[in-house]
């Protein structure tokens, strides 16, 4: 679970670099144009630059002039865009041939150059450092760290007794390539498998709905892409999940009845029945708010333990008394072991969430500012006369509702 999280120049954030600690369970909460998808929108890059290069990650988001923060950009400041995030796997190492050993978490810190011409950012700098334990609690040093195009791996992984250190050049070709790309090493390799299992989110209904052909390991798109195709797998191999969605529905959905997951030929699509009504509803006729609480559900019910799922304004489309209903989905993630981000706008949200799940997004001289609610002490004399969301929307916490 990602525990600590630093954007610095990236987008709306400036410098110095915002620095939040973040729980299971996260709230993004502020106006439009406060940063909130931004946050996401960092760990998206990371994941890109991760999963291909940082050429790639640049012009997946719009060129370096999109994604360097446009106000140190114009002042010609010399702060790099920066990325920082703690994760703590507490992941067995037995696996991958170290017995007795727990990789307890790692550090991560990207930094790119922004100054090196106006339209490229390179790696400046990279490092990662984990903890390390073996079963007598005894701290494992493994360290490495990357400065323009030459790595040092700083380890006593193999040998407790010996602290050896490495260095490797990489080719000019492959400098855009990070650390979790290039370097067989067991904590790199950890750390690029759980990156690349970040799943991120933003449901349209238009696009859940369409019937889309069945491609081996695509699940559910960032739009809601491949829903018939998730819905029409459950129904092959697995029942109780096809049944809980249908269950959780008929809660959420006045006079829905059941899912049926069809094929129309090359393409899976899906109907709906409600109660008393004989003929079935193609996707086309079901309410965008009944698509997005299914976009939601298949989310929910697919996460396995060390996922991290990243919705952007969950409640769009669906009427506020089902505010609690999708909180409980978020809790039933938590409860499976894994983490969930969310942005937000709607001060409901806050009425569910205890205070140190809340993070504040507000823009202060142009750049997003973070505040945790936890943080400020003041609002618990006003607790037990307002909620969370009330004292939000009266601008007590210091971000503009």
């Amino acid at each position: 679970m990602l525990t600590h999280i630093e954007i610095e120049g990236f987008k709306s954030f400036g410098s110095p670099a915002a620095k939040v600690d973040v729980t299971p369970l996260t709230f993004f909460v502020g106006p439009n144009a406060s940063g909130k998808s931004n946050f996401l929108a960092a760990l998206q890059f990371l994941q890109t630059a991760v999963r291909h290069d940082i050429e790639t990650a640049v012009n997946a988001f719009g060129g370096a002039s999109e994604v360097w923060n446009k106000s140190l950009r114009e002042k010609g400041a010399s702060a790099p865009l920066r990325i920082r995030i703690r994760d703590e796997p507490h992941e067995d190492l037995g696996s991958y041939a170290f017995e007795n050993h727990r990789l307890d978490a790692y550090d991560y810190e990207l930094a790119l150059d922004a100054q090196s011409n106006g339209r490229q950012l390179t790696v400046e700098s990279e490092r990662l450092t984990a903890d390390i334990s073996n079963s007598e609690g005894e701290q494992i040093s493994h360290e490495i760290s990357r400065r323009t195009n030459t790595v040092e791996v700083t380890s006593n992984l193999t040998n407790p007794s010996f602290k050896g250190t490495d260095k490797v050049s990489i080719p000019q070709p492959a400098s855009g390539r990070l650390i979790p790309n290039f370097l067989f090493d067991i904590v790199p390799v950890i750390l690029r498998g759980r990156i690349l299992n970040w799943k991120f989110y933003h449901i349209n209904a238009a696009t859940a709905r369409q019937a889309y052909r069945e491609i081996p390991w695509t699940g559910l798109g960032r739009s809601g892409e491949n829903l018939s195709v998730a819905l029409n797998q459950w129904k092959r191999h697995d029942r109780k999940a096809l049944e809980a969605a249908e269950a959780a529905l008929r809660g959420m959905v006045p006079g829905f009845a059941r899912l049926h997951p069809v094929s129309t030929g090359e393409k899976l699509s899906f109907q709906v029945e409600e109660d008393n009504i004989t003929d079935k509803f193609d996707p086309d006729s079901v309410s965008d708010g009944t698509v997005r609480l299914l976009a939601l559900l298949t989310i929910t019910l697919n996460v396995v333990p060390g996922d991290l799922v990243a919705i952007e304004e969950p409640e769009n489309g669906l009427h506020p008394h089902l505010i609690p209903e999708i909180m409980a989905l978020f809790r039933y993630c938590t409860d499976e072991g894994a983490q969930v981000f969310a942005t937000t706008h709607n001060p409901d949200f806050l009425d569910e969430a205890v205070p140190n799940e809340v993070l504040l997004c507000d823009k202060v001289n142009g750049s997003t500012r973070l505040l945790r609610v936890a943080s400020d002490v003041e609002i618990e004399a006003f607790r037990g006369s307002f909620s969370l969301g009330e004292i939000w929307e009266q601008r007590a916490l210091g971000s503009v509702p």
